[in-house]
This record gives structure tokens, C-alpha cells and sequence, in this order.
């Protein structure tokens, strides 16, 4: 390894800890009404997308059929209920697959 490279390599090493404990720094000085509103974008970021929120509806949807065991009531209710919004969460992806095949998106990611 030649002079120059070696230099190099340390002065990276060297630049890599100095960024890490900058980051040490800013996390450490972040308060919890930061880490807070930044826990909190992230579950919008999440629940922004449509497969979150099928999947929110079916945890919803079995539990309640877990809970009712077939018998009639509220939980079937519920069940019944949630079968029909996740119907709607499933004709919105379909018809959102269906305009990126039409626009010539076909391997984008369906959100």
C-alpha cells in the first residue's frame, strides 16, 4: 500500500469517527418532544399507505371473528364490517395496478 493510500485510509477512519460522534451529539442533544414528532411522522409516513391500513383492518376483522366464535352481536358486527372496508382497500390497489400498467409503469411498486 503506498504512502498516499495509507494517508488516505487513516484520514477516512479518522473522518468516519469524527462523523459518528457528531451524530452521538445530535442524538444525545435531541429532546423527547423531538424523538416524539419523529416517532409520530413515522407512523403517518406508515399509516399513509393502504396495505398498513388493510392490514390494521384484518387484525381487526379476525379478532373480532375470533371473539364472536360464529355467535351474533357486536364483535359480528364488527367482522362484517371491516370485511367491507378491506374491500374497499383491495379494489383501490387493483385499480391503482391497473393505471401504472396503462401509463407503462408495470413494475413499480404498489403502494
Amino acid at each position: 500500500m503506498s504512502l498516499i493510500s495509507r494517508r488516505t485510509v487513516e484520514w477516512w477512519q479518522g473522518f468516519s469517527v469524527l462523523r459518528e460522534r457528531e451524530r452521538e451529539r445530535e442524538i444525545a442533544a435531541m429532546t423527547t418532544l423531538d424523538v416524539t414528532r419523529a416517532e409520530i411522522a413515522f407512523l403517518v409516513m406508515y399509516l399513509n399507505k393502504a396495505e398498513t391500513r388493510d392490514k390494521i383492518c384484518r387484525a381487526i376483522q379476525y379478532g373480532s371473528k375470533f371473539l364472536s366464535a360464529g355467535e351474533p352481536g357486536v364483535a359480528q358486527n364488527v367482522d362484517k364490517t371491516t370485511s367491507l372496508a378491506r374491500k374497499v382497500f383491495r379494489l383501490a390497489k387493483v385499480r391503482r395496478k391497473y393505471i401504472l400498467t396503462r401509463c407503462g409503469h408495470d413494475n413499480m411498486e404498489i403502494r
